[in-house]
């Protein structure tokens, strides 16, 4: 799922242009509209901005056999909001990372808790039908009285792409409470492809258009809330003036992890609109290797 957070406005400063396009109006969309929601103007449009995945990486995975991860919240024993969840929160990881499951909860910098817990942790390599490849290791703990919660976790490394099962089982009370889990990852090679996909190729005036920030590899990345219109002048790209939206002003900035698909903006083209090339685009900064660059989507205003 696309997540947003507030941070600094990314994009460039552009110089104003004379406008060449009066009266652009750029809204943002949820496309995922809420239950009972009201179908928006355009509704042609909304199975495209539905979509949540440009390459759903999760996919295999769900598929894979006697699927049951450990329950996102707190385990049927143990201390208050305290619990287990996935590294990174994603059965999806980077290779050259690490794999499997922490603890933690409420306050875990200050809380010091007696769990008196064992676990045994068993990693195995996989096929993408969960059949079982080789053994690739296993971690052992015993926990009686705790104070660095940073330091509960069960981890391996993720040296090489591909498909892993963790057999995780917890016991507690001495053994007069237990529980086992069988969970599924991915590990998948690091990459950078990233692009706006446009809801149509062309549009006419007083016709939308939408259009959304797409994460196709696998890395994560981040931009602004929002997308910049640019018009084809000659070999140059000219920037078109458009109103402020909420994600402009609030400074807005999309987290996008591997696949992953940002919401849906939509333009009005008004009835005016001097027909040529136009395209979305937005500055994007890649954490695989710290560098930025400008993803652009194309589109054309015909008569």
């Amino acid at each position: 799922m696309t997540r947003l957070r507030r941070g600094p406005d990314g994009s460039p400063r552009r110089r104003s242009v004379p406008v060449l396009v009066a009266g652009f109006v750029l809204a943002s969309l949820a496309c995922a509209p809420a239950a009972g929601a009201e179908p928006a103007a355009g509704a042609e449009a909304l199975p495209f901005c539905q979509q949540r995945y440009v390459r759903d990486y999760e996919a295999p995975l769900r598929e894979m056999p006697r699927l049951h991860p450990p329950p996102e919240g707190e385990l049927p024993f143990g201390p208050r909001n305290f619990g287990i969840h996935r590294i990174d929160r994603t059965p999806v990881v980077l290779d050259g990372s690490r794999f499997g499951y922490r603890f933690g909860g409420k306050h875990e910098g200050a809380r010091v808790l007696d769990l008196g817990w064992r676990a045994v942790a068993v990693a195995w390599s996989v096929d993408r039908r969960g059949r079982t490849l080789g053994l690739l290791g296993k971690r052992r703990w015993q926990v009686a009285r705790l104070k660095d919660l940073d330091a509960l976790e069960i981890a391996f490394p993720a040296d090489h792409p591909g498909f892993f099962r963790i057999d995780l089982r917890i016991v507690a009370h001495e053994g007069r409470r237990h529980l086992g889990f069988r969970d599924y990852f991915r590990v998948v090679r690091r990459s950078n492809e990233v692009s706006i996909g446009v809801s149509a190729p062309t549009v006419r005036p007083g016709e939308p258009i939408w259009a959304r920030l797409e994460n196709a590899g696998a890395g994560h990345l981040s931009s602004p809330g929002y997308l910049a219109l640019e018009r084809a002048e000659g070999d140059a790209w000219m920037p078109v003036t458009i109103p402020p939206t909420p994600g402009s002003v609030m400074g807005v900035r999309w987290l996008l992890g591997p696949g992953e698909i940002a919401w849906c903006q939509r333009l009005d083209v008004p009835a005016d609109a001097a027909p040529g090339s136009y395209r979305f685009s937005t500055p994007v900064n890649h954490a695989n290797t710290g560098k930025q660059k400008t993803a652009t989507g194309p589109f054309l205003v015909v008569p």
